[in-house]
This record gives C-alpha cells, sequence and structure tokens, in this order.
C-alpha cells in the first residue's frame, strides 16, 4: 500500500472515530485549498492497442482519436455545485469529454455546464471573449487567427478551487472566473484603446450534448441577455446573463447567415457577438445563471447568489466554503506532495453528485416536467457503477448531512421516470443504460445499515 493510501486509511479510521459520521463541524481556518491542483487528472493517456503507448505529439496531430487522461476540467466550481464554469479547448473525441485536456494549446471558450471523470459531456452556454474581427467559427486549433479560438500557455494559467484564469495570447485579454452553486462570474481584462466583442455560442457542446435540437437568444435589455438550449437527447436549460457594462449592438448568426434588425433569434446552431464599442480601460464582468427549469429561475438564482458585482467577494466566500468541504478530513503530515495528492482527490470527489434544484426548490424530473419539493435537495449525475464502492461510502463518514437528500433523489428519479427504475447513470434527470448491474442498492442499502432514516425505507425497497 502507499503512503498516500495509509494516510487515507488512517485519516478516514480517525474521522469516523471523531465523530464525523453524524456530521460534526471540524472547520478549522485552514488554507486547505493550497493543496489542492484542479489540474491533476486533466492530462495523461491510455495505451492506444496493446502493449502500444500514445505520445504527447501525437495527440496533438491526432486530436479526437485517443481516449486518455482522467477526463477532468480545470474550470471554476463550488461544492458539489449545478453550474461548472471551464475552459473548453476540444470537443471530438472522448478524451475531450470535460472540454480540456492539459496537452491543449488553444482554446475555444468557457462553458457553464460539465461533467468530471466520466466521459459524457455538458458545455452549455460558451462565452469567449475577443477583439479585433468577428468570427463566428472557433476555427483550427492549430490556425486561431482563422476563428475565434485564441491560443494560451500554461505558463499564464491559474486554478485553485472556485477560481479559474488564463491569458488569451491572440487578443491580450485576461480571463477570470469565479462562482457560486448556481452562477458564474466572468471578469475580462481587456487591452486599452480596443473595441471588444463577446461571442456567445449556443451551437457548442460536448458529448451527448454536442448537437442542440433549438436554442434561442434574446435581448432584455442594454445591458442582459437570455437564453435556451433544448438537445437532441430532450434537456432543456435555460441562461440569464447580465453584463457590467452596457453593450452596443448584438449580432446573430446561424450557418453563415448574420442578423443585425432583431431583439431575439431562434434555430438550431444561434450564435451571436455582443459589441463593446466603448475603449474605456476596466474590465468588462458577466454574471450568467444557468437553470433547467425556467428563464425565471434563472433569475432568481441569480437575485439569491449575486445580487452584486463584486467578483473578489464572490471568490473569497466560494473559497472559504472549499476550505469547509475539504476540511472534513484533516492530514497530519510534512509531506507536501502527499497533500496535494490527498486533497486533489478529496476535491474531485466533491464535485458529484450535483445540485439540481433552482434557488427556490424547482427542479426538471425524470418525467420532463418541473417539480418542487422544498424538503429535500435535489442531486444529479449518479454514475453508480463508478461510485459505490468508494465515493458514496465516503459521503456517509465525511458528508452525513447530504446521504438523506441523495437518497430521496434517487427515489425521485424512480417515482418520476416511466419504468420506476432507480438511477443506474443519471444526468439532468436522464437515466440511462451504460452501466452494468444495480449499483444503487448498495447505496440505498449501507445507509440503511449506517442508520439513516430520513427517506422511505419501504418505498426503496420496492
Amino acid at each position: 500500500m502507499g503512503k498516500s493510501a495509509i494516510l487515507l486509511v488512517i485519516a478516514l479510521f480517525l474521522s469516523f472515530l471523531r465523530g464525523q459520521a453524524v456530521g460534526k463541524e471540524i472547520y478549522s481556518n485552514e488554507n486547505l485549498i493550497q493543496y489542492v491542483n484542479p489540474f491533476i487528472g486533466t492530462g495523461g493517456w491510455v495505451d492506444a492497442y496493446p502493449g502500444d503507448s500514445v505520445s504527447y505529439d501525437e495527440i496533438r496531430e491526432n486530436p479526437g482519436h485517443y481516449a486518455f487522461g482522467g477526463l477532468t476540467y480545470p474550470g471554476a466550481v463550488a461544492p458539489f455545485g449545478m453550474l461548472q464554469l471551464s475552459p473548453d479547448c476540444n470537443t471530438d473525441g472522448f478524451g475531450w469529454s470535460a472540454g480540456y485536456h492539459y496537452s491543449d494549446y488553444s482554446i475555444l471558450g468557457f462553458s457553464h455546464n460539465h461533467t468530471s471523470g466520466n466521459g459524457m459531456g455538458f458545455g452549455h452556454y460558451l462565452f469567449m471573449p475577443c477583439t479585433g474581427p468577428v468570427f463566428f467559427d472557433p476555427g483550427d486549433y492549430r490556425k486561431t487567427e482563422n476563428g475565434y479560438r485564441s491560443r494560451f500557455s500554461h505558463v499564464r494559467e491559474t486554478a485553485t478551487p472556485g477560481y479559474y484564469s488564463v491569458f488569451l495570447d491572440d487578443y491580450n485579454i485576461k480571463v477570470e472566473l469565479t462562482v457560486t452553486e448556481r452562477v458564474g462570474m466572468h471578469r475580462y481584462s481587456f487591452p486599452e484603446k480596443q473595441a471588444r466583442h463577446i461571442i456567445v455560442d449556443l451551437a457548442h457542446g460536448l458529448g451527448e450534448y454536442a448537437n442542440p435540437k433549438q436554442a434561442g437568444i434574446k435581448k432584455e435589455s442594454d445591458t442582459s441577455i437570455s437564453g435556451y438550449r433544448l438537445t437532441d437527447n430532450g434537456v432543456k436549460s435555460y441562461f440569464y446573463a447580465e453584463f457590467s457594462k452596457p453593450f452596443d449592438r448584438i449580432i446573430w448568426e446561424e450557418n453563415g447567415v448574420l442578423e443585425t434588425r432583431l431583439d431575439n433569434y431562434s434555430g438550431k446552431n444561434v450564435k451571436s457577438a455582443i459589441f463593446f464599442d466603448d475603449v474605456e480601460n476596466s474590465p468588462i464582468m458577466v454574471k450568467v445563471a444557468v437553470s433547467f427549469t425556467s428563464l425565471e429561475n434563472a433569475k432568481n438564482n441569480m437575485r439569491k447568489e449575486i445580487p452584486h458585482w463584486n467578483f473578489d467577494e464572490v471568490l473569497e466566500n466560494t473559497k472559504e466554503n472549499w476550505n469547509r468541504a475539504l476540511s472534513k478530513i484533516k492530514v497530519n503530515s510534512s509531506d507536501y506532495n502527499a497533500k496535494v495528492s490527498f486533497y486533489t482527490a478529496l476535491y474531485h470527489s466533491t464535485l458529484t453528485p450535483f445540485l439540481f434544484n433552482d434557488a427556490n426548490g424547482d427542479f426538471l424530473g425524470a418525467d420532463g416536467r418541473v417539480h418542487n419539493n422544498r424538503k429535500f435537495k435535489n442531486y444529479t449525475f449518479f454514475t453508480l457503477w463508478d461510485t459505490y464502492r468508494s465515493l458514496h461510502p465516503l459521503l456517509t463518514i465525511i458528508r452525513a448531512d447530504m446521504i438523506n437528500d441523495v437518497i430521496n433523489s434517487m427515489l425521485c428519479q424512480a417515482d418520476l421516470s416511466e419504468n420506476h427504475l432507480l438511477p443506474l447513470w443519471c444526468l439532468a434527470g436522464r437515466n440511462s443504460y451504460n452501466m452494468a448491474g444495480y449499483s444503487f442498492a448498495p447505496v440505498i442499502a449501507e445507509a440503511i445499515l449506517k442508520g439513516f432514516k430520513g427517506f422511505d425505507r419501504k418505498k426503496a425497497l420496492r
């Protein structure tokens, strides 16, 4: 057994003895996020064929061909947050299901929903700040001058829990991202005396969510827009965005056709360019709220979680929430690398399942309808064949406060689904049959054996 594994076993055992199984708070204000490296899991490769390994150079020359890496994203997210704001560099192939691989050197933009470590994708609502000529196509990852994507370097890229920053070399723009549970906040520092625009791409998506069936964008005011996106697999979501400065005009584009006269536009591959002609040297900030139930709920999520424009305040609150989440296990060690390995793994275990209800309790059910249940928090993203052995037992020890909500979410999934089946592989209220076995059973059985009583046991057995 390796040193990190031994530390994990000891820490979990001591945590259990100290009463953490009943949710006792041990937060000590220690800065544990310093030991988290969100880039871990974004690189690496697997054997392409038995006995043959693939180099980074070969990966770069053959994007989308190989499945590799940990399929994690480096962007900003809150503990178990519904919104995951992260850079997307590529959309082709299993290896880019989280939108990013450490071998990448150009960025498409920053989308607001991602999944970690599984290969299924999301990638809703891509925003990209730009200067110069307007492109509605991202272009080739090698020739960024032919599209809206930009080159970047890891030297000028930073990621910590709740925060991501990168410098876009083609535009001389510094991008900073932070989040609450349901709202993302962007801060774009543009170069002096240059006209600026922001691309909003609703055609963009990852994995099974790459191709929208229908999408639309609407100008709400001189400082706000809204939109929706319906995917081919039937998941509809909404966004509401506010800008810290008034914009001057919007251009809509679909399949090479431009429209400048309308205040809203809908279609299948909808994109827009939002122009800021004022070249005043100050950042432009954008707040983007997402809901899977309604536009009004997206607006309400923003009112509840980020009613102001203080980026640093949002960041500090999210960092504090991460320190609280990570403090569930205290590691006493002088080995810095071992602590980085441990706390980064703990960080990744705190990304799923994630919240799926709005601030008012509304959520999208397995029947495709909007429901409300304020009695428990609704969660989604159950990849149970992957998680029943380790993640869910871990949560019963260090996140006892979540267990009843998680199992009630599973039972709700079964209640509202056509076949009344508990989750096998569930995202956004949609069950999938790409997992073997009935892995919800040991999760619920363990919760019963450990004394959790906040759900209907008889219903679970049925």
